[in-house]
């Protein structure tokens, strides 16, 4: 950006208006951000969470249309799994005893099949789905004895207040790791303190605005926060390095003001590729995408509002101890030319896209799919309190099943009980339970009973008995009274009983009343599981395959099966129910995402830097890159789940899509006054730092998910950004500078037009060259010879070079006019320009001596500004 003259007698621009007024009013903003960090702290515990993939399936597949049924119908009730160790069989069935007699509990259960060597396992199942003082009085119980309770109702580590103990420990480390980079990243020790805030507040926004949204899942819960994060960090960073180095030659509040305006252009730039990436992930059918999406879109709005917003105040809050807390540089420098990239310029690309284009022909091709639908094979690296009970379960008494869920049409037990036999025939399910089997009060809810049995099992004498069987019928025949049915729906006439003694219409003993409401309150458990307004509910224990392509038939199987009982249509949800919709879902959605996404970034790069053939190169290597990445699980099929590799997939290409953009930014600049070598080099060193900064981070945020999630999905997604940072910082450094360089290439040799690769040795012009042959020509006449045969006299010709110490006062040596410092080589006599060496860290070579940007300053950003790169060390010699 071209510095203003004379900004003294200049009107300020509205930018600077509101960053002077920002720095002027900022106690006021500081108790603004007080107020709206309170409030983002209550509204947080407004979003609730949805611990299930299978809630957020399209409504257009099978899948999606029953998620929505069971969501809207069905309420599972809390359960929990208990794990005794050092007992016996006699103290398992006390302890089942004790356990059922407590208030909020409705049964428990244990099973002889489930005890060895001293260990038992019980199932509790609670009233309420989160009765939480009822949990936890179970939890002392259990607490008394060697084992403990799986659920989850609880963390499993005894946090009362029910905190999160995963997204704790994996936010600590996450902010652990944030300090390091700032403090290695920054000026003065200071900028970490002030860009850390703004980093944790943008966070803190994001998430307590998240009450937009009806549900959040865990995937985007806990990492959305950790890769913020890495966007607002860098936009803080950023800032406060151009404070810093305008503050060498002016005031705090001038400094303030011409870092804060100076820098928005590029972290507008830089937003406009997150843009176009995130932007893309909304067209995703599965709707955790456009979720996903619309909460790092907020993250990223909400981080430059508040850089823009609450960072000028900060800085100037924090300038003296800023100037008072310098420090020498904490990265290493590193020295390396850009000779090799320069020489194998088109290796790269065409290795690169061969590999890109293998690995998505590979992806589509190959018959095994590497990705897991359901739970997935990998084993969790650390795990909670609940997650170990359930190991350890596991290692004595195997894998339990994984469940479906079956939503029918409602109305037909009879057909429902010939589907359970049908389903428990099938060798891949291992329990089913529905209204055909389910019991309360030794009924099942499919049953149909008399007058007498609804009388023996409330209490109720036989003529209220017939009058609520009376008024039962005429209530579903909508009022008008009909012969009386001698047997009718045992949950339906019990139901009907209890809410006439409600409402005063029935009048029994108390006796009589508190057994009603006991037989009800075990009926609505079962009830509200399997029995909704319109439709009933199968829940189907099942082990399927772990290759997603026999799971997937199984699946289809168990469907078309239930189909065969009933004329209206069947659907199959939950965990291992979506398995088939969603591996034929997440391909389309690759195909759709891919597409739009490469459109929304050839736009936003043609916006950028103005060339539609570099906009659509640059495009394409951006997506070969992901098509690596996704190539990856193919090593360990069946063990990452396609939730994180969607995800991952936008936070991968996000990041090299913002690299290729800077990297060809700084060489289109550079490559119009100097030769396409040098600018190449010029570039690379441009964007070593940045690279390597924000890809280490994202490798190391990658792995801090992988490993502290306690999730599995968030772990596939932690796994895939590491590995995506990994391809991200080789594609960045070494396919794309020969990429930019190849382009040129073609472009010249189709166009006709002259290119400069590298300097080389000046070539007079031809009527020079002829006038030399004339003096050569000269010199070997008579004159010359009768020079020669003279003792006294000596010519020295023109190819003898004199030495430069020797050379007369006054000589003049021919150098040739090159872009750049020029050497004379020793043995020709040539000029050759010098590589541009990657110097880093340290200034930018072009910054004056008073921190302005120079006039052809190679490090302007996308949109012409001079961005402050992330270098340490003070300011190089300009070569």
């Amino acid at each position: 950006m071209k510095e203003r003259e004379n900004t003294a007698e200049l009107k300020p621009r509205a930018g600077e208006r509101f960053v002077g007024f920002a720095v002027h009013k900022r106690k006021l903003f500081f108790v603004i951000a007080v107020l709206i960090a309170v409030g983002c702290v209550l509204t947080s515990v407004w979003t609730p969470a949805s611990r299930a993939l299978w809630s957020f399936m399209p409504e257009s597949t099978n899948a999606g249309r029953g998620a929505v049924i069971l969501d809207e119908e069905f309420t599972d009730p809390g359960e929990a799994k208990i794990l005794l160790e050092n007992v016996s069989i006699s103290q398992c069935e006390l302890m089942r005893d004790r356990l059922s007699e407590m208030e909020g509990v409705y049964k428990a259960e244990f099973d002889e099949n489930f005890y060895d060597h001293g260990r038992g396992v019980l199932n509790v199942t609670f009233y309420e789905p989160d009765d939480m003082k009822a949990f936890y009085e179970v939890k002392d119980v259990v607490d008394q004895f060697d084992g403990g309770i799986a659920s989850d109702m609880g963390s499993g580590w005894g946090f009362g207040w029910g905190a999160d103990l995963s997204m704790i420990i994996l936010y600590a480390a996450a902010a652990a790791l944030l300090i390091i980079a700032l403090v290695y990243a920054s000026r003065t020790y200071r900028d970490v303190f002030v860009s850390f805030l703004i980093t944790a507040f943008a966070i803190l926004i994001n998430y307590g605005t998240n009450f937009i949204l009806k549900r959040v899942s865990p995937v985007t819960m806990i990492s959305a926060g950790v890769i913020q994060a890495v966007l607002t960090m860098y936009y803080a960073m950023m800032i406060c390095r151009r404070y810093t180095v305008q503050r060498k030659n002016s005031g705090p509040e001038e400094a303030v003001i011409t870092a804060v305006t100076g820098g928005m252009k590029r972290i507008l730039a830089a937003a406009v590729i997150a843009l176009a990436v995130f932007g893309g992930l909304m067209f995703a059918g599965i709707k955790l995408g456009l979720e996903f999406a619309i909460v790092m879109l907020k993250g990223v709005a909400l981080g430059i509002l508040c850089v823009y917003v609450f960072l000028p105040g900060l800085l100037m809050a924090n300038a003296k101890k800023m100037d008072k807390s310098r420090h020498q540089p904490l990265l290493p420098k590193v020295k390396k030319r850009g000779r090799f990239t320069f020489n194998t310029k088109m290796v790269f690309p065409i290795l690169f896209a061969v590999l890109a284009i293998g690995a998505i022909v590979f992806n589509y091709v190959y018959q095994v799919d590497p990705l897991a639908y359901s739970d997935g094979r990998m084993p969790l690296p650390v795990k909670t309190g609940s997650q170990w009970i359930e190991s350890r379960i596991e290692s004595v008494f195997g894998k339990e099943s994984g469940t479906m869920d079956m939503i029918v049409p409602a109305g037909d037990p009879a057909a429902e009980e010939e589907l359970t036999k049908a389903l428990s025939a099938l060798p891949e399910v291992v329990s089913v339970k529905s209204v055909a089997n389910a019991a309360a009060a030794d009924y099942y809810l499919g049953d149909r009973i008399s007058t007498w049995q609804l009388a023996d099992i409330t209490g109720i004498d036989k003529s209220n008995a017939e009058a609520l069987f009376e008024g039962y019928i005429t209530e579903q025949s909508g009022g008008i009274p009909i012969t009386m049915e001698r047997e009718i729906p045992f949950a339906g006439i019990l139901e009907y009983t209890y809410d006439r003694m409600k409402d005063g219409s029935l009048e029994v003993p108390d006796a009589v009343a508190e057994r009603v409401s006991e037989v009800y309150k075990d009926l609505r458990v079962e009830a509200d599981r399997l029995m909704g307004e319109t439709h009933d509910r199968l829940i189907i224990g099942v082990r399927l395959p772990y290759d997603s392509t026999e799971a997937a038939g199984a699946a289809d199987k168990i469907r078309e099966l239930g189909q065969s009982f009933f004329e209206d249509e069947v659907y199959l949800t939950g965990d291992l129910g979506i398995v088939s919709d969603a591996a034929a879902r997440y391909k389309l959605d690759v195909i759709i995402v891919m597409a739009v996404t490469a459109v929304f970034l050839i736009c936003a790069l043609f916006l950028l830097l103005r060339k539609i053939g570099q906009a659509i190169v640059l495009a394409f290597m951006v997506q070969g890159g992901a098509w690596l990445s996704m190539a990856v699980p193919y090593i360990l099929p069946g063990y990452m789940l396609f939730a994180g590799a969607m995800l991952g997939y936008a936070v991968q290409t996000c990041a090299l899509a913002t690299y290729a953009a800077s990297t060809a930014n700084s060489y289109n600049k550079n490559k119009k006054d100097n030769t396409l070598k040098w600018a190449i080099g010029k570039a690379m060193k441009d964007n070593y730092v940045p690279v390597t900064v924000t890809c280490v981070f994202l490798i190391l945020s990658g792995a801090l998910l992988a490993v502290l999630s306690f999730n599995k999905s968030v772990m596939s997604l932690g796994i895939a950004i590491a590995v995506g940072g990994i391809i991200d910082i080789i594609v960045a450094l070494a396919v794309i500078p020969q990429t930019l360089l190849f382009w040129d290439i073609i472009a010249a040799k189709v166009t006709g037009q002259p290119i400069v690769l590298s300097s080389a040795p000046a070539v007079p012009p031809k009527d020079d060259r002829m006038d030399i042959v004339d003096a050569i020509e000269k010199l070997k006449s008579d004159e010359y010879k009768a020079m020669m045969e003279s003792p006294e006299e000596t010519i020295e010709l023109p190819s003898q070079r004199q030495d430069a110490s020797e050379a007369p006062a006054g000589a003049e040596e021919l150098t040739a006019e090159l872009p750049g410092d020029t050497e004379i080589l020793p043995e020709t006599g040539s000029a050759e320009m010098p590589e541009p060496e990657i110097e880093l860290p340290g200034y930018p070579e072009s910054l004056a001596e008073d921190g302005a940007p120079a006039a052809d300053d190679p490090f302007a950003d996308l949109f012409g500004e001079t961005p402050e790169p992330f270098e340490n060390g003070e300011k190089e010699d300009v070569q």
